[in-house]
């Protein structure tokens, strides 16, 4: 029963780790290709 416990506990928190890491890396990913597009757009 411990076991169990701790496992759904780190699962719970792995989850929301996951989906906190993939919303920061979408957001810089955004920021990264925005920042590039404006870039481009001034040295042209």
């Amino acid at each position: 029963m411990t076991l169990n416990a701790q496992q759904v506990v780190l699962i719970t928190g792995a989850g929301s780790g996951i989906g906190k890491a993939i919303a920061l890396a979408l957001a810089s990913a955004a920021r990264t290709l925005s920042g590039s597009l404006h870039c481009e757009q001034g040295s042209r």
